[in-house]
């Protein structure tokens, strides 16, 4: 009896928290808590729904100013022609990050959905996630001009080279 009670109260003040959940786009646990007191009386930015349009707009705003960071320590670290060519060639490359006659197993983090090794294309160009640390050990022993350089530093220099679209049925 006690959680029907629960339950239903729960329910009710959900629904009385539409009208500030589609204007603020909360998520309706922080709502209700806030309504019973039992949480900050005002919402805050970290309990925006991932659905709403405030979350995405908040998410694609960090996205691009990390971009544009990115792109400024890029100028800012003097890449060589010869090394911005061989990032922009295994950015390109439809290769097995892995190569099959590799004695050592596949890294579970270059392995696809569909088990095969990930292609150099597929890690370096992720619109959604940087490269894992394992793919760029696999670029720089492919490509050795890159060995002198770190993560963060090939991350920095991929960006520009990723903000030209390649679609990678062009490729082939």
């Amino acid at each position: 009896m006690r959680k029907a009670v629960s339950a239903l109260l729960s329910a009710a003040l959900a629904a009385s928290c539409d009208g500030l959940r589609v204007s603020r786009g909360v998520t309706a646990v922080a709502c209700v808590q806030a309504r019973l007191g039992a949480g900050p009386m005002c919402v805050s930015e970290t309990d925006l729904d991932p659905n709403s349009p405030q979350y995405r707009e908040k998410m694609a705003a960090e996205k691009a100013a990390l971009q544009q960071a990115r792109r400024e320590q890029a100028a800012a670290l003097g890449f060589s022609d010869e090394e911005i060519s061989a990032l922009r060639e295994a950015s390109t490359s439809l290769l097995a990050c892995w190569p099959a006659s590799a004695s050592d197993p596949c890294p579970k983090a270059l392995i696809t959905p569909f088990g095969q090794p990930d292609t150099y294309f597929g890690q370096l160009r992720n619109p959604r996630e940087d490269p894992v640390p394992e793919a760029w050990e696999c670029v720089r022993n492919k490509w050795p001009v890159l060995v002198e350089r770190g993560d963060d530093d090939l991350v920095a220099a991929l960006q520009p080279i990723k903000d030209v679209y390649v679609d990678k049925r062009s490729l082939v």
